[in-house]
């Protein structure tokens, strides 16, 4: 990843995350342009303590023209509740092995992220995956201080996740 300025005004807009949180996880938001085969990435909200009538007001504050998220799906009450409010969002289409997945979705992509996103910088600079006893690295990441970045795997889980896209696309019917 890199940091950059903000998002290019000609960049095409692909959609949000959401991760929910309250008491010690935060909420977090973000939103994901596209331009010249990149992502681009801006932090929206991260903050504990919101009531979902809190996200979609602080959201709509913020956000007012994208109101279309995908949300952790471990939370269908508060998807339907923001979907009752007017926001149109969905559930990360989570499946066995999903966060690898979303991880190697997001891996075909340079991703630019705005340098006003200092929450969901600091998690990508703290991301860990676990190690066995001897000390190799493993194929999971361990589950900590991955919120903005949980926000960013839902959307590349339901927006990115074709093989043809990105960086590293597979040329799908050619030989």
């Amino acid at each position: 990843f890199t940091t950059c300025d903000a998002i290019p005004i000609d960049a095409k807009f692909i959609g949000c995350g959401l991760d929910f949180g309250f008491t010690n996880d935060p909420t977090a938001a973000l939103e994901v342009y596209q331009q010249n085969g990149e992502l681009w990435v801006n932090e929206l909200l991260y903050t504990t303590g919101l009531t979902n009538s809190d996200i979609f007001s602080k959201i709509r504050d913020i956000n007012k023209h994208h109101l279309n998220f995908v949300c952790d799906s471990a939370e269908p009450k508060s998807i339907e509740e923001l979907r009752r409010m007017g926001m149109r969002v969905e559930a990360a289409k989570k499946g066995p092995d999903s966060i690898r997945l979303s991880i190697d979705v997001l891996r075909r992509y340079k991703i630019n992220i705005t340098k006003d996103s200092t929450n969901l910088l600091k998690e990508i600079k703290q991301y860990k995956w676990r190690t066995d006893k001897d000390g190799k690295t493993l194929n999971e990441p361990v589950d900590f201080n991955n919120h903005a970045i949980d926000a960013l795997r839902y959307l590349a889980l339901n927006k990115l996740s074709n093989p043809s896209s990105g960086k590293y696309a597979i040329a799908v019917g050619k030989h």
